[in-house]
């Protein structure tokens, strides 16, 4: 599999909304304050660690952080026990400030790039973790994105996406911001067959009126 070309045809916004030092300052602030923010954050943390605590240990020796933001999961993945973590993000802003996460005995690398187009050859990584970025894409950007996870694992995905089930699915649908959208259920794990991926765990990452869910994938 040949890594995926952007689709320059494809209006979005995500890759300039993040450039801005307030915004990257603020990310934090922004997301998690007050009551409501902090059970957002403790239901996100709950999804995302369960799905991290199904991989086996002992078969990861690389991660792949894709968009790695500030670097807030790279502590979370670190409990994997890697050798290496490649933290990847399209703004140079947020890796700045990815850089002040200290891991101790994994090498931590840095590097600008965008996920549609990965600069890694195939099944680099025994783990990719990508968080929160295609809730923010359009479709046929977010299989694109699939795609190139699956590429450059080859083992496991671990991915989060808006994806519309029950009555907060519905509202969702409604919802589609700057390009953004909330696949159903059933397209999302076509989008995984189709990359070569199933599904084999799965969490609400949002409180219980949002859309959001994390997925653990496996390759093959």
């Amino acid at each position: 599999m040949t890594a995926q070309h952007p689709d320059d045809n494809v209006s979005y916004t995500t890759r300039e909304e993040y450039l801005a030092e307030d915004v990257v300052q603020n990310y934090i602030p922004n997301r998690f304050s007050g009551t409501l923010g902090q059970y957002r954050y403790r239901r996100e943390q709950g999804a995302v660690n369960s799905l991290i605590g199904q991989v086996p240990r002992t078969e990861v020796q690389a991660i792949l952080d894709c968009p790695t933001g500030i670097g807030r999961w790279l502590p979370n993945l670190a409990v994997l026990e890697p050798c290496r973590i490649v933290a990847v993000d399209v703004s140079p802003t947020m890796l700045k400030q990815a850089q002040t996460v200290q891991l101790q005995n994994i090498a931590t690398e840095f590097r600008q790039g965008v996920a549609e187009q990965l600069p890694f050859q195939d099944g680099t990584f025994d783990v990719v973790f990508c968080h929160a970025l295609l809730k923010h894409l359009p479709a046929p950007v977010q299989l694109q994105v699939i795609k190139e996870l699956a590429r450059v694992t080859s083992k496991y995905v671990i991915v989060t996406a808006s994806v519309r089930r029950g009555p907060a699915g519905f509202i969702r649908q409604f919802r589609n911001p700057k390009g953004a959208f909330a696949v159903s259920r059933p397209q999302f794990e076509q989008f995984a067959l189709d990359s070569g991926l199933c599904v084999i765990g799965s969490r609400k990452a949002a409180t219980p009126v949002g859309a959001e869910y994390s997925y653990l994938l496996r390759k093959g």
